[in-house]
Formats: C-alpha cells, structure tokens, sequence
C-alpha cells in the first residue's frame, strides 16, 4: 500500500501506530534492521555489534514490548486471514530466526533455547554480518562442481 501511494490503508496505518521510532516495537526493529543490514569487517567486530545489540535491547520496556507485539497481532488477525499471512516466504528468515532465539534467550531467563541452538544462531548472525555465507555457498558449489569431474575422470581411467 505505501508503495502504491495509497494515503488510506490498513498496512500503512498498522506501520506508523506500531513501529515509530518511539513505540518499542520500533526501537526493537531498528535492532533487527542493524543485525540483518550492517556489514562487519571481521568476526570479531561482528560479535560486538551483536552484544551491543543485545545491551541496547535490553534497555526496551519488556512489559510494553510484550503488549505492543500481543496487540499487533491482535489487529492482524481482525484483518487479514491469518492462514494466508502464514504462508508468506520471508526472504532472510533464518537469520531474522536467529536475531529472535538470541533476543528472547537474552532477555528471558527462563529461555527454551538449548546452548546448541543459540551458538548455531549467533554463528548465522555473525556469517550474515560478515558476507560469510554467500562465500560459502559459492565455495561449495565450487568444490562439488571439481569432485564431479575428478570423479568422472577416475572413472574413464
């Protein structure tokens, strides 16, 4: 809708009453927008950004945040049909994932999170920060394209 131009739509109401910049829902987006967006030279430099990150969201009204998330959802659901916004693909959904395990294991001392998943979601944060993965995937894709023709040529010999 905004992209459209419309002036009057839901969508574009919901945005503006649920995360402005001083909503904490909006404070916690921008949280999200620094892990997802920012690129750090190093691993190193990327661990900081997260516990930085992690430091400044713990300054968010847990209670508000709470309710503000409960009460979105809320108006959602009056308006779209849930099943259908459910289905929806998320582009970067394993490192938004990731962001929410290490928001919610910090913050919430009775956390879900076994030690492994949240290691393997700071490990995906930190990859994301540093441009590691696409490397990686290339990397593989690379290397499996070389065992394919050495094993060919194995094979004709």
């Amino acid at each position: 809708d905004i992209l459209s131009g419309k002036d009057e739509s839901f969508a574009k109401n919901i945005l503006f009453k649920y995360f402005s910049e001083s909503k904490e829902l909006g404070k916690e987006l921008q949280l999200y927008n620094f892990l997802v967006n920012e690129v750090a030279k190093d691993e190193t430099q990327a661990e900081k950004y997260i516990e930085i990150v992690l430091k400044q969201r713990d300054k968010l009204n847990q209670k508000s945040l709470t309710s503000e998330k409960y009460n979105l959802i809320k108006e959602i659901k009056d308006v779209y049909p849930i099943n259908d916004l459910f289905k929806s693909s998320i582009k970067n959904y394993k490192v938004l994932a990731s962001i929410y395990k290490i928001f919610e294991n910090h913050s919430d001392k009775n956390s879900k999170f076994d030690v492994k998943e949240i290691v393997t979601s700071r490990t995906c944060i930190v990859e994301n920060l540093c441009g590691i993965k696409k490397v990686a995937k290339e990397t593989i894709k690379i290397k499996a394209k070389k065992d394919s023709v050495n094993k060919e040529e194995a094979l004709k010999n």
